[in-house]
């Protein structure tokens, strides 16, 4: 028997730049304490750079998100299988195929609602629970919900007696690959 369980929480997305007209690293902005803003709509996980003007002048954004899942009501059935399920919008645009959304731990979030502090708390946050590679991504259309399976450890993160809180990143945050200007690495869903 298959149980559908929603997300309560799918906003915002945190997103992290350097300030425009000023140089900031990939390091820097990867590794902020804080996110600059809460980004509503769209929601999009991932990564980019900019040109701001003359070389060697570009701006990054990277984007970190949340979901929270009321699983209490699971009680003591067993979970064989589980999947992620987003709707794929048509903002986004994945340039390698080297890029994955991943979907990380969260536990170290709040259900009541991600904050701007917890861009930092995510930085270390890198394990796998299920991921989707960009191609792979790229072969649906837009308005389409799209599946990423939870292996063994996404499934054995599922509370059931409370809330289940999965975190989701780009795979170039989680190994520290900055982009190229003009690179759009990015997941766009709603």
């Amino acid at each position: 028997m298959a149980t559908t369980i929603y997300a309560k929480v799918t906003e915002p997305i945190l997103m992290a730049k350097g300030p425009l007209g000023e140089v900031h690293t990939y390091t820097q902005v990867r590794g902020y304490a804080t996110a600059n803003t809460e980004q509503y709509t769209p929601c999009v996980v991932g990564q980019a750079a900019e040109f701001t003007g003359s070389w060697p002048y570009y701006q990054f954004w990277l984007w970190r998100g949340g979901l929270f899942f009321d699983t209490s009501g699971l009680g003591a059935i067993s979970i064989a299988l589980a999947s992620l399920i987003l709707n794929r919008s048509a903002v986004g645009l994945i340039d390698p195929a080297t890029q994955w959304l991943v979907i990380v731990p969260g536990d170290v979030l709040d259900e009541s609602g991600l904050v701007v502090a917890d861009y930092g708390q995510l930085l270390s946050i890198t394990t796998d629970l299920g991921h989707i590679t960009g191609t792979d991504w790229k072969t649906y259309g837009n308005d389409v919900d799209v599946s990423i399976p939870l292996n063994s450890t996404g499934i054995a993160q599922i509370n059931k007696s409370g809330w289940t809180k999965f975190a989701l990143r780009g795979r170039h945050d989680i190994l520290g690959v900055a982009d190229v200007p003009l690179e759009r690495n990015k997941f766009g869903f709603k």
